[in-house]
């Protein structure tokens, strides 16, 4: 994770996108939250390479935190979508 932060803040985004799919399929829940987060972020931003399914890879984060919350509710607003 922090090796792909370091990439994103120094607006290395495809080498940022490939360290956080690679900890997204790690296997351990804590860490696959954060690096789906994070590709999240990307996403919403249209920073990431390939091309992914933001409500895809937001459902399967089992325990959202306040910054997977705030990227749902930006999402949502950016595309107009009313949360229910």
């Amino acid at each position: 994770i922090s090796d792909g932060l370091e990439l994103y803040k120094n607006k290395n985004f495809s080498e940022a996108e490939k360290q956080f799919k690679i900890v997204a399929s790690c296997g351990i829940k804590s860490l696959v939250d954060i690096a789906k987060t994070n590709l999240a972020f990307m996403i919403r931003r249209n920073e990431t390479q390939e091309n992914y399914n933001f409500k895809d890879v937001i459902k399967d984060i089992k325990e959202p935190n306040i910054f997977t919350i705030l990227n749902l509710i930006l999402y949502c607003i950016e595309n107009e979508i009313m949360l229910s």
